[in-house]
């Protein structure tokens, strides 16, 4: 196997390894080889050390002897008389450190065999004993012995010394060896290291970084320049990886806010009820803690919440009033609501990064506002060409709604929930909601009805204009035969009021033909209901029905849609006159009557208005829409669970109801 092979298959294995074993192999081997090194020249430098001493001792010793060698030379020479004493005190010393010398186990056997030993002091103390102790002149023949011995010893010593000495000489010079010997081994075991590291490590965390500035610069451009030149360091390289970790985990919660509105969507019977579905979903996921939807209405500074999610201890209702407070408090004092107005005049999603500080505190206690800093993203809703709401989303921090989250959100909103929204009104008909709008839809059925009217209305405006014309001819004859009597100025008023009565329901029909299109005003209650009472008193009389209109007075206005609230009613109305005549077929009852009644509801966190129509006729057909399996021609009227689509597409609702006298009673809740 060739060396490029081998070197191939070590990159190979560590590039499998994790890279948490692969630091720590590293830095073990690179630390038990710094400890071997260590350990070595430990021992080396205490053995040097130690020999060091020895030497020192030796030479101690053997100028020692030499003094003592000295001494006795000159008293042998100059016949004095020794000091046996001075001598045997030094002598003894000299014992001692031989023991010492032979004792220690660190010195080389070797050297201590040609070394003088306690054998050799005692020869020496005898002879010098005997010389001492001769009467006359010591003879020539004990002075050699003496001098032969002196010699001898300290030839032993002086041999000893030289060679302890070049024994640490030697000792110093393998200490040197040993270190420089180990620390070759330990740089070249670490450049190893260091580069398979580099090839199998940094090769990788270049790659990495590279990716990473791609991504934070965002293009194939950048990613081309940064092959060269990569100036990220790996503190910032971890911060980067630490955002993209985060970033992560938020799009993964948004994907289960997803697929948890998903689930909650098949439930949903209403854009109000998807509405909440939304908040819901969305005010579950850790990152949002506040949630709304708001209606854009005309002439409005910002949007009328339909529903809310995330305020402290408050049910749906109850956060509708705190987001009421907070929105008349933007309308001062901006700031929380900085994203939701520029979002209404750019029609873009917008985010903004504000501060609680300038709160009231009778809001901060009911938002769920923890810390000073938040973010904020509203998103516009469009449908065809226009918005129809905004989606705002609150965040406690400023690290929130990144580049990728707002995309995010903002297909979920505009694809999604819009699709969702559009396809609301497709029952209304067996036309596709693709094709046929609910604007489309509304002028059909009131086209559809203004024919039904005109219609029913003909022999009325017969009647009123026969009865025109007869009051003008009777004029004509009274005039000519008695031009002085009063009779003249009575008919004259009764001709007045019948074509009163005539003008009157021409505008009626003008008004009810009218194209939701064309205006986009307020309404009143009265301006609703008189025109459907003119236009339905008439045949209702016909067919002995009574018809009651009641309005408290006071009621606020309707924003828009008056036009598909008529329909809406007058739908309502005439499915009651079929209702009753189907229980009372023929002649007059006092129970044939129909009663509408507009009031000021209170039931919910706004005001609503509520046009109530009872009757005692048969049963209201059920919410549901159902297939016309008769084979005849379908009325041109609204159907109920048509007319509840009608007032649901602009917030509105219908409910259906009967008490215990068997009267069915139709309550409309109109926003205002």
């Amino acid at each position: 196997m060739t060396s490029e092979k081998k070197g191939g298959l070590i990159q190979q294995f560590l590039l499998g390894l994790p890279l948490r074993k692969t630091l720590l192999a590293s830095t073990g081997i690179a630390i038990l080889l710094l400890l071997v090194v260590s350990i070595l020249g430990i021992r080396q430098y205490i053995l040097y050390q130690h020999c060091e001493q020895v030497v020192t001792t030796s030479k101690h010793l053997l100028f020692q002897f030499s003094s003592i060698k000295e001494h006795i030379n000159e008293a042998l020479i100059t016949k004095e008389k020794l000091h046996f004493k001075d001598i045997q005190g030094e002598i003894e010393d000299l014992d001692s450190i031989i023991d010492l010398i032979q004792d220690d186990i660190l010195i080389p056997e070797e050297f201590k065999q040609g070394f003088m030993n306690q054998t050799d002091l005692i020869g020496l103390v005898v002879k010098l004993r005997s010389v001492q102790e001769t009467n006359d002149t010591p003879s020539s023949e004990q002075l050699s012995a003496v001098t032969t011995l002196l010699r001898s010893m300290y030839g032993s010593i002086a041999q000893f010394h030289q060679g302890l000495s070049s024994y640490t000489q030697a000792l110093l010079l393998g200490l040197h060896k040993t270190f420089a010997g180990c620390l070759a081994l330990v740089i070249s075991v670490i450049s190893t290291l260091l580069f398979l590291i580099n090839r199998s490590i940094s090769g990788p965390l270049l790659q990495l970084g590279q990716q990473l500035q791609g991504i934070t610069e965002g293009g194939k451009k950048a990613h081309k320049e940064q092959n060269t030149n990569l100036d990220l360091s790996v503190h910032e390289i971890v911060n980067s990886v630490t955002i993209l970790s985060a970033e992560h985990q938020r799009l993964s919660r948004i994907f289960s806010a997803i697929t948890l509105y998903e689930t909650l969507d098949q439930k949903a019977t209403s854009p109000t009820e998807r509405w909440h579905d939304i908040c819901s979903a969305l005010q579950a996921n850790a990152d949002y803690c506040l949630v709304w939807v708001g209606d854009l209405l005309q002439d409005e500074e910002l949007p009328h919440p339909v529903s809310a999610c995330g305020c402290l201890g408050a049910t749906e209702e109850g956060c509708l009033d705190i987001l009421d407070h907070l929105l008349k408090y933007c309308k001062k004092d901006g700031g929380l609501c900085d994203s939701v107005s520029k979002a209404m005049q750019t029609r873009r999603t917008t985010v903004s990064r504000l501060f609680t500080s300038s709160l009231p505190e009778s809001l901060r206690g009911l938002l769920p506002f923890t810390d000073d800093t938040f973010s904020s993203a509203s998103f516009p809703i469009p449908s065809r060409d226009k918005t129809v709401a905004i989606i705002t989303l609150y965040n406690p921090g400023h690290d929130c709604f990144q580049t990728c989250e707002t995309r995010l959100l903002a297909y979920f909103f505009n694809h999604l929930v819009n699709n969702q929204r559009e396809a609301a009104p497709s029952t209304l008909s067996s036309t596709p909601a693709d094709t046929v709008s609910i604007q489309t839809l509304s002028r059909i059925y009131r086209y559809y009805a203004l024919g039904s009217l005109t219609t029913g209305l003909a022999h009325e405006l017969t009647d009123l204009s026969n009865g025109a014309i007869n009051y003008t001819q009777a004029l004509l004859d009274l005039t000519d035969d008695q031009p002085q009597t009063m009779e003249p100025k009575a008919l004259l008023d009764k001709l007045l009021a019948e074509e009163k009565k005539i003008s009157r329901l021409a505008v009626d029909l003008q008004q009810f033909n009218r194209d939701t299109g064309e205006e986009s005003r307020q309404y009143s209650v009265q301006e609703l209901l008189q025109p459907i009472d003119t236009l339905t008193k008439g045949q209702a009389r016909a067919e002995g029905i009574e018809l009651q209109v009641s309005i408290d007075p006071g009621l606020p206005l309707i924003p828009k849609n008056g036009p598909d609230i008529q329909l809406v009613i007058l739908s309502l109305v005439q499915n009651a006159r079929n209702r009753i005549s189907a229980k009372y077929p023929g002649g007059r009852d006092k129970k044939k009557k129909i009663q509408i009644r507009a009031t000021l509801a209170q039931q919910k966190a706004y005001n609503q208005v509520l046009i109530t129509i009872q009757d005692q006729g048969t049963s209201w057909p059920s919410l549901e829409p159902a297939q016309n399996d008769s084979g005849s021609a379908p009325e041109p009227w609204l159907e109920l669970h048509q007319c509840r689509l009608f007032l649901q597409n602009f917030g509105g609702d219908l409910v259906i109801e009967s008490d215990s006298d068997q009267k069915n009673i139709c309550s409309l809740f109109l926003p205002c």
